[in-house]
Protein backbone atom coordinates (compact mmCIF):
# COMPACT_ATOMS: atom_id res chain seq x y z
CA UNK A 1 0.00 0.00 0.00
CA UNK A 2 1.70 3.06 -0.98
CA UNK A 3 2.28 5.70 1.46
CA UNK A 4 0.11 9.32 1.82
CA UNK A 5 1.90 12.11 2.55
CA UNK A 6 -0.07 14.41 4.88
CA UNK A 7 1.14 18.19 4.75
CA UNK A 8 -0.35 20.09 8.52
CA UNK A 9 0.24 23.43 7.98
CA UNK A 10 2.89 25.33 10.81
CA UNK A 11 1.26 29.02 11.05
CA UNK A 12 0.08 31.60 13.60
CA UNK A 13 -3.54 29.56 13.98
CA UNK A 14 -2.00 26.23 14.53
CA UNK A 15 1.11 26.59 16.59
CA UNK A 16 -0.30 28.36 19.18
CA UNK A 17 -3.04 25.67 19.17
CA UNK A 18 0.14 22.59 19.49
CA UNK A 19 1.86 24.76 21.86
CA UNK A 20 -1.45 24.93 24.01
CA UNK A 21 -2.29 21.05 23.62
CA UNK A 22 1.56 20.15 24.04
CA UNK A 23 1.27 22.19 27.60
CA UNK A 24 -1.87 20.38 28.99
CA UNK A 25 -0.12 16.75 28.24
CA UNK A 26 2.83 17.23 30.31
CA UNK A 27 0.54 19.13 32.98
CA UNK A 28 2.38 22.30 32.91
CA UNK A 29 -1.46 23.73 32.76
CA UNK A 30 -4.56 22.53 33.98
CA UNK A 31 -8.02 23.51 33.38
CA UNK A 32 -8.07 26.55 35.93
CA UNK A 33 -5.13 28.27 33.72
CA UNK A 34 -7.13 27.73 30.82
CA UNK A 35 -10.12 29.12 32.22
CA UNK A 36 -8.46 32.19 33.53
CA UNK A 37 -6.81 32.40 30.43
CA UNK A 38 -9.99 32.82 28.30
CA UNK A 39 -12.66 33.88 30.94
CA UNK A 40 -10.67 35.49 32.81
CA UNK A 41 -10.02 36.56 36.69
CA UNK A 42 -9.17 39.23 39.37
CA UNK A 43 -10.80 41.63 37.06
CA UNK A 44 -9.01 40.93 33.89
CA UNK A 45 -10.90 39.45 31.23
CA UNK A 46 -8.65 38.53 27.93
CA UNK A 47 -11.85 37.24 26.14
CA UNK A 48 -12.99 41.57 26.07
CA UNK A 49 -9.36 41.92 24.74
CA UNK A 50 -9.99 39.12 21.68
CA UNK A 51 -13.33 40.85 20.68
CA UNK A 52 -11.83 44.56 20.76
CA UNK A 53 -9.35 43.08 18.47
CA UNK A 54 -11.43 41.54 15.63
CA UNK A 55 -13.69 44.34 16.04
CA UNK A 56 -11.02 46.66 14.94
CA UNK A 57 -9.54 44.00 12.75
CA UNK A 58 -13.29 43.66 10.99
CA UNK A 59 -13.35 47.80 10.23
CA UNK A 60 -9.75 47.55 9.18
CA UNK A 61 -10.57 45.12 6.35
CA UNK A 62 -13.68 46.56 5.59
CA UNK A 63 -11.88 50.38 5.01
CA UNK A 64 -9.35 48.39 2.99
CA UNK A 65 -11.88 46.70 0.25
CA UNK A 66 -13.54 50.18 0.23
CA UNK A 67 -10.07 51.20 -2.26
CA UNK A 68 -9.98 53.92 0.37
CA UNK A 69 -6.45 53.05 1.60
CA UNK A 70 -5.43 52.37 -2.01
CA UNK A 71 -6.21 55.82 -2.91
CA UNK A 72 -5.00 57.54 0.20
CA UNK A 73 -1.52 55.93 -0.37
CA UNK A 74 -1.32 57.24 -4.14
CA UNK A 75 -2.34 60.80 -2.59
CA UNK A 76 0.33 60.78 -0.29
CA UNK A 77 2.98 59.66 -2.88
CA UNK A 78 1.90 62.27 -5.50
CA UNK A 79 1.95 65.52 -2.53
CA UNK A 80 5.11 64.52 -0.40
CA UNK A 81 6.73 61.87 -3.01
CA UNK A 82 9.33 64.62 -3.61
CA UNK A 83 10.92 64.79 -0.48
CA UNK A 84 11.53 61.01 0.70
CA UNK A 85 13.18 61.25 4.07
CA UNK A 86 10.66 64.49 4.81
CA UNK A 87 8.02 61.65 3.79
CA UNK A 88 9.17 59.36 6.37
CA UNK A 89 9.58 62.17 9.10
CA UNK A 90 5.68 63.29 8.36
CA UNK A 91 4.42 59.84 8.70
CA UNK A 92 7.14 58.80 11.29
CA UNK A 93 5.53 61.85 13.47
CA UNK A 94 1.59 60.86 12.09
CA UNK A 95 1.76 57.77 13.17
CA UNK A 96 3.14 58.80 16.88
CA UNK A 97 0.24 61.36 17.28
CA UNK A 98 -2.33 59.51 16.24
CA UNK A 99 -1.10 56.02 18.25
CA UNK A 100 -0.67 58.12 21.57
CA UNK A 101 -4.33 58.35 20.94
CA UNK A 102 -6.02 55.84 19.44
CA UNK A 103 -3.61 52.88 20.01
CA UNK A 104 -1.06 50.63 18.06
CA UNK A 105 -3.66 47.64 17.22
CA UNK A 106 -6.16 50.18 14.59
CA UNK A 107 -2.61 51.52 13.47
CA UNK A 108 -1.03 48.37 12.34
CA UNK A 109 -4.08 47.12 10.91
CA UNK A 110 -4.75 50.20 8.74
CA UNK A 111 -1.30 51.43 8.16
CA UNK A 112 0.59 48.23 6.98
CA UNK A 113 -1.94 48.16 4.03
CA UNK A 114 -1.16 52.02 3.33
CA UNK A 115 2.37 51.48 3.47
CA UNK A 116 2.49 49.02 1.39
CA UNK A 117 0.54 50.26 -1.62
CA UNK A 118 2.22 53.17 -1.34
CA UNK A 119 5.37 51.62 -1.36
CA UNK A 120 4.24 49.31 -4.17
CA UNK A 121 3.52 52.42 -6.30
CA UNK A 122 7.24 53.62 -5.87
CA UNK A 123 9.31 52.31 -8.61
CA UNK A 124 12.52 52.85 -6.23
CA UNK A 125 12.08 51.44 -3.30
CA UNK A 126 12.95 47.72 -3.26
CA UNK A 127 11.12 46.53 -0.05
CA UNK A 128 8.61 48.06 2.06
CA UNK A 129 10.36 47.13 5.13
CA UNK A 130 11.77 50.37 6.78
CA UNK A 131 8.60 51.77 6.38
CA UNK A 132 6.63 49.15 7.86
CA UNK A 133 9.01 48.11 10.61
CA UNK A 134 9.36 51.79 11.47
CA UNK A 135 5.60 52.44 11.93
CA UNK A 136 5.28 48.86 14.31
CA UNK A 137 8.33 50.57 16.60
CA UNK A 138 6.46 54.38 16.42
CA UNK A 139 3.36 52.86 17.34
CA UNK A 140 3.99 50.46 19.80
CA UNK A 141 6.09 53.30 21.71
CA UNK A 142 3.42 56.12 21.18
CA UNK A 143 0.57 53.12 22.56
CA UNK A 144 2.53 53.16 26.06
CA UNK A 145 1.37 56.88 26.72
CA UNK A 146 -2.69 56.32 27.64
CA UNK A 147 -3.92 53.31 29.22
CA UNK A 148 -6.26 53.15 26.38
CA UNK A 149 -4.44 52.91 23.77
CA UNK A 150 -2.87 49.56 24.37
CA UNK A 151 -5.01 46.47 25.91
CA UNK A 152 -1.82 45.34 27.65
CA UNK A 153 -1.98 48.68 29.34
CA UNK A 154 -5.77 47.88 29.95
CA UNK A 155 -5.00 44.96 31.84
CA UNK A 156 -1.87 46.13 33.91
CA UNK A 157 -3.91 49.03 35.15
CA UNK A 158 -6.74 47.25 36.12
CA UNK A 159 -4.81 44.01 37.52
CA UNK A 160 -2.56 46.55 39.94
CA UNK A 161 -5.50 49.34 39.98
CA UNK A 162 -3.32 52.22 38.69
CA UNK A 163 -5.03 55.30 38.11
CA UNK A 164 -5.10 56.54 34.01
CA UNK A 165 -3.56 59.74 35.07
CA UNK A 166 -0.91 58.05 36.97
CA UNK A 167 -0.14 55.91 34.54
CA UNK A 168 0.18 58.61 31.88
CA UNK A 169 2.27 60.87 34.06
CA UNK A 170 5.18 58.53 34.26
CA UNK A 171 5.30 57.24 30.99
CA UNK A 172 4.53 60.35 28.81
CA UNK A 173 8.64 61.84 29.12
CA UNK A 174 10.03 58.15 28.55
CA UNK A 175 7.56 57.38 25.48
CA UNK A 176 8.50 60.94 23.83
CA UNK A 177 12.22 60.66 24.43
CA UNK A 178 12.30 57.28 23.04
CA UNK A 179 10.53 58.71 20.07
CA UNK A 180 12.89 61.21 19.52
CA UNK A 181 16.23 59.15 19.53
CA UNK A 182 14.14 56.59 17.56
CA UNK A 183 13.88 58.28 14.71
CA UNK A 184 17.72 59.55 13.40
CA UNK A 185 18.54 55.66 14.43
CA UNK A 186 16.02 54.21 11.95
CA UNK A 187 16.76 56.74 8.95
CA UNK A 188 20.11 57.20 9.03
CA UNK A 189 21.66 53.93 10.75
CA UNK A 190 18.95 50.84 10.68
CA UNK A 191 17.41 52.07 7.19
CA UNK A 192 20.36 54.25 5.82
CA UNK A 193 20.43 52.24 2.52
CA UNK A 194 18.95 54.51 -0.21
CA UNK A 195 16.33 51.79 -2.13
CA UNK A 196 14.92 51.39 1.29
CA UNK A 197 13.97 55.37 1.93
CA UNK A 198 15.34 57.23 -0.99
CA UNK A 199 15.89 61.16 -1.63
CA UNK A 200 13.34 61.41 -4.01
CA UNK A 201 10.36 58.67 -4.05
CA UNK A 202 9.50 57.70 -8.02
CA UNK A 203 6.32 56.30 -8.77
CA UNK A 204 5.40 54.29 -12.09
CA UNK A 205 3.66 55.49 -14.65
CA UNK A 206 0.80 54.33 -16.71
CA UNK A 207 0.68 53.73 -19.95
CA UNK A 208 -1.70 55.56 -22.34
CA UNK A 209 -3.97 52.62 -22.35
CA UNK A 210 -4.26 51.69 -18.96
CA UNK A 211 -4.71 55.23 -18.43
CA UNK A 212 -7.46 54.59 -20.50
CA UNK A 213 -9.35 51.83 -18.64
CA UNK A 214 -12.72 52.49 -17.09
CA UNK A 215 -11.93 52.30 -12.96
CA UNK A 216 -13.10 48.66 -11.88
CA UNK A 217 -14.98 48.36 -8.41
Amino acid sequence: MPFVRLNFPMNFVTAPLIADLFLLAILAIGSKEVHDGTIGSDSIEPYTIMIFFLTLAYIAISIDASGLIRYLALKVLQKGGGVGHKLFFYLYAFFFGLGSFIGNDPIVLSGTAFLAYMTRVSSNIIHPRAWIHSQFAVANIASAILVSSNPTNLVLAGAFKIKFINYTANMIVPVVITALVLFPFLLYIVFADESLIPLSIKMYELTEEEKAKDPVN
